[in-house]
């Protein structure tokens, strides 16, 4: 069942999984490497964590 809701999100909301995965794996930087990749094929811009503005995770900006 968690595969199905894996492969629901990733195809329906592709950077906000990405995001969630990148999150999650920042002490693994081959997989993050893996993922960023992912985000270049899909043509998501990613954007690190930034301190100055308070995220210390990936988070997803709204696009217009």
């Amino acid at each position: 069942m968690t595969i199905y809701r894996t492969a629901y999100l990733k195809a329906h909301y592709p950077a906000e999984f990405l995001a969630a995965v990148l999150s999650y794996n920042t002490a693994d930087t081959d997989k993050m490497l893996e993922y960023i990749e992912e985000c270049r094929r899909l043509n998501i811009k990613v954007i690190p964590p930034n301190i100055n503005e308070g995220e210390s995770q990936f988070t997803c900006a709204a696009t217009t």
